[in-house]
């Protein structure tokens, strides 16, 4: 695949997860529901991800240099460490939220909105994918 192709991809899939994020934490402010709010934070990831990718293609994509005699094709493996880590991290808050939400339970507001919402959101990522 040619760079300026795998770049558009990128660009296409960091306004795509920005889209996806907003809607996705509108639908945990319509409803408070935790569930919903996870779904977001991991909606950060791809936002990360896409971000990650933009920079690993474009960093690539250079030729070698003196400093990189053999191209700059590693910072594609330190994209994958960084997106990794920000996934453990995302799955930590995850965890604290479920853990609070847990024990102290509370009722949700506008269930159904809250789904339509979330559901607007996953048939975005599906078309997009």
């Amino acid at each position: 695949m040619k760079v300026g192709l795998s770049l558009k991809i990128a660009l296409g899939s960091f306004a795509v997860s920005l889209v996806v994020l907003a809607v996705k934490y509108a639908a945990y402010l319509l409803t408070g529901s935790i569930a919903l709010y996870s779904d977001a934070l991991e909606s950060i990831i791809n936002v990360a991800t896409a971000a990650a990718a933009i920079l690993a293609i474009r960093i690539a994509a250079q030729p070698p240099d003196a400093e990189h005699p053999y191209g700059h094709h590693k910072a594609e493996y330190l994209s994958a460490v960084v997106v990794g880590t920000m996934i453990v991290v995302a799955a930590v808050a995850i965890l604290r939220e479920a853990y609070f939400g847990f024990l102290a339970p509370k009722a949700l507001d506008a269930p159904f909105t809250g789904l339509a919402v979330s559901t607007g959101a996953t048939v975005l990522n599906a078309v997009w994918s």
